[in-house]
């Protein structure tokens, strides 16, 4: 005698909100960063190029081009996908609570809120270093001021975005099919 029972097939739980924080901030931030160095050595390559008449500089050669910039940018990367891991997963971790949970602007803006301390305390360390030269306005623009202000906007939508997941998995699933108004 067989016994047949209507009970749903078991299914994998669905993994942590910090592992989805961790998986795709580093994601997103290893393609954010890839966008910025490819404008940024964009931006420079047409810069020399298009020199005044009168201007005695001479372009950068390729091999400049190839060995400071392009594979300067490829090594940023590493450590742009590390900490866009590790933010993320942070962020997933405060936004399993409840109360950080309330709406998708709180999550935004804790989001925000957490790459920006991440931020200020990368941009600190670097501008407190004791260098031979100091680091000049238009150079920490490019190598910390822009690559920050990508990563604090990244992380507030990664926020909302992380909300609406949440929401998503934490919601009931109702099966209502006439005559069967049960949980599914």
């Amino acid at each position: 005698m067989t016994v047949t029972t209507d009970l749903p097939a078991p299914t994998a739980p669905a993994p942590s909100l910090a592992l989805k924080g961790g998986g795709t901030g580093a994601a997103m931030m290893l393609a954010l960063m890839f966008l910025y160095q490819l404008f940024r050595i964009g931006f420079h390559i047409a810069g020399t190029v298009t020199e005044h008449p009168g201007s005695s500089a001479a372009p950068d050669s390729a091999d400049r081009i190839f060995g400071v910039y392009v594979i300067g940018g490829l090594l940023s990367m590493a450590p742009a996908a590390l900490a866009g891991g590790v933010v993320g997963a942070v962020l997933g971790g405060l936004l399993s609570r409840r109360r950080a949970t309330k709406g998708p602007v709180r999550a935004w803006f804790t989001g925000t809120a957490l790459s920006y301390v991440v931020a200020l305390v990368v941009n600190g360390s670097v501008l407190v270093r004791h260098r031979k030269t100091p680091l000049t306005y238009d150079r920490w623009l490019h190598l910390l001021g822009y690559p920050s202000v990508i990563f604090v906007l990244a992380f507030g939508a990664l926020g909302a975005w992380l909300y609406f997941v949440h929401r998503q998995d934490t919601r009931p699933n109702i099966d209502l099919q006439p005559g069967n108004l049960t949980r599914a």
